[in-house]
């Protein structure tokens, strides 16, 4: 008998983003956050993947993160935006500043942001 089971992409993205909906995490933020697990494997940096799983959900059950969290951007001068994460997941806080650089970069041709107040922010090159 395997211990292996295959998933697509896409199932285990939902299998994600519910055991972190099952540990107290907004749904809007757990799928941010399954969704950036999830490529990270798919991009082959197994050790930003679903291997975090259990810990990032042992971390908002802890307290340590703060699964409520809703980030809040605000503008910082004419080409640039601060996102606070409120001590949340900072994927969540990732995908709200690049909302608001993509509407700013058009107006400025360059766009900065800066995001406060959050947890790992993964692979980086994301």
């Amino acid at each position: 008998m395997s211990d292996t089971v295959s998933l697509t992409s896409q199932a285990l993205e939902d299998l994600a983003a519910t055991v972190l909906g099952e540990a107290g995490t907004r749904e809007a933020s757990a799928r941010s956050v399954a969704r950036a697990l999830v490529r990270a494997d798919a991009d082959g940096i197994a050790s930003h993947g679903v291997a975090r799983l259990p810990a990032y959900a042992a971390q908002v059950r802890a307290g340590k993160v703060v699964g409520g969290a809703e980030p809040v951007a605000v503008p910082a001068g004419t080409a640039g935006v601060r996102v606070d994460a409120a001590d949340g997941f900072a994927f969540p806080a990732i995908d709200l500043a690049i909302d608001r650089l993509a509407a700013l970069t058009p107006q400025t041709g360059v766009a900065t942001a800066a995001i406060t107040n959050s947890h790992h922010f993964g692979v980086a090159g994301h």
